[in-house]
């Protein structure tokens, strides 16, 4: 998250960002002003920060992906003024692992991504049951990690319900999983031995 002065123009500070993703990657989407939607649903549904809530007709929105042999990585840039003046600029960056082809992995996803966890999840068969495997960043102390990685399980237990949980076995990596299962990632494996 940046924040400029009241002062700044918007267009200047777009320009240079997108020349920056752009060189490196190619453009998914892009939208200006009331193109892009409601900033209020950008600012608190989308980002959940209400610093980006600005004037609908001052927003832009930019997507880029760059990809390479085992990732895809997404850059969403969001800029607004706000209604003080100050101008804010939001940049994330989103990797999409691949699944690396020597594991047994059928799904593989950012924690972070709570939308395609529960699809995913909300996919499986009911006579179907799997491993999640749940990973922490890696600059933790180990065990830093394994009460990260278990905050994070004891919150999907919750989210999912019990009926979805009872056909997850939920595996607390910690951070000692690298460079297999990566880092703060919600990885799945298929059960051989599911229900009959």
């Amino acid at each position: 998250m940046y924040k400029f002065g009241r002062g700044e123009s918007l267009e200047p500070i777009y320009n240079h960002y997108e020349q920056q993703l752009k060189d490196s990657a190619s453009i998914l989407y892009e939208c200006t002003g009331r193109t892009c939607g409601s900033s209020n649903a950008w600012a608190n549904n989308f980002f959940n920060d209400y610093r980006l809530y600005g004037a609908d007709s001052n927003q832009t929105l930019l997507v880029v992906a760059n990809e390479d042999d085992l990732n895809t990585e997404y850059q969403v840039l969001y800029l607004n003024r706000r209604g003080a003046g100050d101008v804010m600029l939001r940049l994330d960056s989103i990797v999409s692992h691949t699944v690396v082809e020597d594991t047994d992995l059928v799904f593989q996803v950012s924690l972070n991504d709570k939308v395609a966890i529960r699809r995913y999840l909300d996919s499986i068969n009911e006579d179907q049951s799997v491993y999640v495997l749940i990973t922490s960043p890696a600059n933790l102390t180990p065990s830093k990690a394994f009460q990260v990685a278990q905050g994070q399980i004891e919150a999907l237990k919750i989210s999912l319900g019990q009926e979805l949980s009872d056909n997850i076995s939920f595996i607390n990596f910690g951070n000692q999983a690298n460079p297999i299962y990566g880092e703060n990632l919600f990885s799945v494996l298929v059960n051989d031995n599911t229900k009959p």
